[in-house]
């Protein structure tokens, strides 16, 4: 499971050479402002965020990215919402605006609706999206398949909450996502889908 002090501590270890798309900035503003209104969400773009409009294939320091995460977590949790499933939703709010974009209608264009070879695009897609970590991924069986995640700032329960909402719009196929072997600041961990 993440927390608030792994999501800190990723943050804190994070460079500017690590960075982020602009479609991750413009995902995770969908829920924010259905949860916080308009005008609270958009103060949540203090001075050190990016600017609420910007190029979504524009490259961003991930730092900004995490502390916009950080910001919103403790928004929601006000309106009592719990840290894991708050990160699920932003991560599924990001897949959203990917599979918006022209990269994102191919990815799924390309897989033909089969999970198996969604997931086995997904290092690619990542490297499109982010400057940092490596991903893998291994067939379990025709219904299941592990991602391992590592030197990855923005944390497991974000990347669940993707990957269930990529195997729904992609393959057309509901997914339960479990997090197993997560590092102590949620950096390295491994995904289990099923579906």
């Amino acid at each position: 499971m993440d927390s608030l002090e792994a999501l800190r501590a990723r943050k804190s270890r994070a460079t500017d050479k690590d960075q982020v798309s602009g479609l991750l900035y413009a995902g995770v503003h969908i829920p924010l402002r259905a949860w916080l209104g308009a005008e609270a969400a958009k103060s949540l773009l203090r001075p050190s965020f990016i600017p609420e409009r910007m190029a979504h294939f524009s490259r961003f320091p991930v730092r900004g990215f995490l502390e916009l995460l950080e910001a919103a977590t403790e928004a929601s949790a006000v309106t009592g919402r719990e840290l894991g499933p708050t990160l699920r939703r932003l991560g599924s709010a990001v897949l959203e605006a990917y599979l918006d974009s022209p990269e994102g209608r191919l990815t799924v264009a390309v897989n033909g609706g089969d999970a198996h070879r969604m997931l086995g695009a997904l290092p690619a897609a990542y490297r499109s999206l982010l400057s940092f970590g490596m991903r893998k991924t291994r067939n379990v069986s025709d219904q299941e398949a592990l991602v391992r995640f590592e030197g990855d700032y923005l944390g497991p329960e974000l990347h669940a909450g993707a990957l269930e909402s990529a195997i729904r719009e992609s393959a057309q196929v509901q997914a339960k996502v479990a997090v197993s072997d997560v590092s102590g600041d949620g950096c390295n961990f491994t995904l289990s889908v099923v579906w």
